[in-house]
């Protein structure tokens, strides 16, 4: 049997044999095409952005077969297609609009990932992760709703019962990749846990319980809080067993390697195969031991790094922001530093009680910077309403900069808020100056449009060089004198003179010495 051809992104993008094609739904094709590449790339909830895309899809044919219907009408008393349709482009495009900007940065994210996660960053993260799928599946819901004008225009292919599945089968793929990297035994060899491997083999048991209950239950609309904690749950096992296999400290190893450790892990694990198989403990209970065991690991851990790399990153993105917000972007850096060298040189707890508090703080700042960076592609496409939306991006990120140097005492905030005030006009003013030349600047050059002339070079030196007929002399003469250490002891001795000995002023264009475009040929000479 021969291979069939698939492509995925054909398969959510392509257009219906029955489907025409309309200018008026342009729009709606290319952000299918945008999204469906950012969708081929994502690593989670791939059935449920694929089901997102596939009902996008459809909709939008279902548009161009009612733009037909129109242009079939022969008489002006039915209306019904053209009122579907035209109501339905609008409510399409707002929901892809808005998902685009979503797939974008969820394509390149890696949610949940074992490599970036602490014990002092797993809650955000989770929340993050939990944030995003939520964000999605309200993108899907908007497509699906009974009452809407997508739904009067394409009746619903899936149910709510086939959308809870594929969103059920999308969170059991996550925690079926944290239950396989935790019973893969190069985790879990018996030297990892010589004082506690009765705890991982029991863990290990009831690991398998819990996949094959939820799998049971995948198409269950009761099972989804259950097996959105399962995720929770295996994520802060496998960061346990991750830690019990990197650690270096020889006392923090041993006691990650240690009953005290696993076997909380176990009580966790159990009761969590308690409440899907039918007893008494509710979620409630369940994160309650999440939270012990949480609590049993950031003893163990060492005080996260502080400043975070995200503060480090600050001075790193200056770079990426062009010159209109150039200085907000140093006044907000100076700020940062100010707290963090304030932070570092206190020894009170509440710093080190704050730290993920801080990093998010940190984690604006350089959202703060990305909007800047990517708000203009040149410093000639600065116009009133960019700078007012990046200026009050600053301005927030300030405020908030503001409340920790309160928070943390830190004196004379009043004067200090000011700074990026002044900073907002100092590169208002650099841009006013900057006004009266953005014409010439923003203006194509033309130089290479012009005519191109070859010019041999023989003499003193010998070169050969393409350049523009407006090229003066003196121009190839710095570029000579730049060549080496004897070619710049020419300048002031040497001159251009043509074939016929003629002297030649720097300031001829090359043009003027070529006949209908042929090439010029000079002579670098010196002497009176």
């Amino acid at each position: 049997m021969s291979a069939q051809k698939y492509s995925l992104f054909e398969a959510l993008t392509a257009k219906s044999s029955a489907s025409p094609d309309y200018p008026v739904t342009d729009l709606i094709d290319t952000l299918i095409k945008v999204c469906a590449r950012d969708i081929c790339s994502f690593k989670f909830n791939h059935q449920t952005s694929y089901t997102l895309i596939s009902r996008a899809r459809d909709i939008r044919d279902e548009i161009n077969v009612c733009i037909q219907a129109v242009q079939d009408l022969h008489n002006d008393s039915d209306w019904d297609k053209y009122d579907q349709y035209t109501k339905a482009i609008d409510d399409l495009e707002d929901v892809l609009l808005k998902f685009a900007r979503f797939s974008e940065v969820y394509s390149q994210a890696s949610p949940l990932s074992l490599e970036n996660i602490t014990v002092h960053t797993i809650v955000d993260e989770i929340k993050k992760w939990k944030a995003d799928q939520t964000s999605l599946r309200d993108h899907l819901r908007k497509l699906h709703k009974s009452d809407g004008d997508l739904t009067a225009i394409k009746p619903e292919r899936s149910q709510d019962a086939d959308l809870l599945l594929r969103e059920n089968y999308d969170d059991f793929n996550v925690l079926s990749k944290f239950c396989v990297n935790f019973t893969d035994r190069t985790w879990n060899n018996a030297r990892y846990y010589s004082g506690a491997s009765k705890s991982v083999t029991n863990i290990i048991a009831s690991i398998k319980v819990i996949q094959t209950t939820i799998s049971g239950k995948i198409q269950d609309p009761s099972i989804s809080s259950a097996l959105t904690f399962s995720v929770e749950a295996m994520l802060l096992v496998n960061l346990a067993a991750k830690m019990a296999k990197d650690e270096t400290d020889g006392e923090k190893l041993k006691t990650l390697r240690s009953g005290k450790v696993w076997n909380q892990a176990e009580s966790l694990v159990n009761t969590l195969k308690a409440h899907l198989t039918g007893s008494e403990p509710t979620i409630a209970d369940l994160k309650t031991k999440w939270e012990e065991f949480l609590a049993i690991l950031k003893g163990i851990a060492p005080p996260e790094l502080f400043p975070p790399k995200s503060y480090v990153d600050l001075r790193k993105k200056v770079a990426s922001v062009r010159r209109p917000f150039f200085a907000q972007a140093m006044a907000l850096v100076k700020l940062s530093r100010t707290l963090v060298e304030h932070i570092q040189s206190s020894q009170d707890q509440k710093f080190v009680d704050d730290v993920a508090e801080i990093e998010s703080l940190f984690n604006k700042s350089l959202e703060t910077f990305k909007k800047a960076a990517e708000a203009l592609t040149s410093v000639t496409d600065f116009n009133a309403e960019t700078a007012q939306a990046i200026n009050a991006a600053f301005t927030d990120i300030n405020n908030d900069i503001g409340k920790c140097f309160t928070k943390y005492e830190l004196s004379d905030w009043a004067t200090r808020s000011a700074e990026m005030s002044a900073a907002a006009k100092a590169d208002s003013d650099r841009m006013a100056e900057f006004e009266k030349l953005k014409n010439k600047a923003s203006t194509t050059d033309t130089i290479n449009n012009d005519t191109q002339v070859t010019v041999r070079i023989s003499g003193l030196k010998s070169s050969a060089y393409t350049v523009s007929e407006k090229t003066a002399l003196s121009a190839l003469l710095w570029k000579i004198s730049r060549e080496d250490a004897d070619s710049n002891k020419l300048l002031g001795k040497a001159f251009f003179q043509d074939r016929s000995n003629k002297r030649l002023g720097d300031e001829t264009e090359v043009g003027t010495l070529s006949k209908d475009g042929g090439e010029v040929a000079l002579v670098l000479a010196t002497g009176g």
